[in-house]
């Protein structure tokens, strides 16, 4: 399972790692600064994807969720999946009866739910029926 001292220790040494390129860079002599801005700007927009990707390889690990991360995981907004609970349209728990928790395995199965047929499997299920009707 995935840790959550793992997940910080690499977000750590990626951090540092961004933190002394951008330093490093900013001490070289350089005829235009605006050039080593635009690199921090792009170290910083490549910093916050790997955050994001080490984020989404912590909720896949896990087999309980949190709503923040359920949030995270389903990509829905807060109050669509506030709504989804009051309404009782996807499974959850509440322990306590205030926080609300998440079996990953679950939210898969809800999100799997109505499946749109493809024509071809509208035409199999057309012709399926009508030999049926005939017989």
């Amino acid at each position: 399972m995935w840790e959550e001292s793992k997940f910080d220790l690499i977000w750590s040494f990626v951090s540092r790692t961004i933190k002394r390129m951008i330093m490093e860079t900013n001490n070289q002599p350089s005829p235009d600064r605006g050039i080593n801005i635009n690199l921090q700007e792009a170290i910083l927009r490549r910093l916050k994807i790997v955050e994001s990707k080490l984020t989404e390889l912590n909720l896949i690990q896990k087999t309980v969720l949190t709503f923040a991360e359920a949030i995270t995981y389903l990509d829905l907004s807060e109050s669509f999946l506030y709504k989804l609970t009051s309404q009782r349209q996807i499974p959850h728990f509440k322990p306590h009866g205030k926080k609300i928790y998440f079996e990953r395995t679950e939210l898969d199965k809800w999100r799997m739910t109505n499946p749109v047929k493809t024509m071809e499997q509208i035409q199999d299920s057309a012709t399926s029926y009508t030999v049926r009707r005939a017989a």
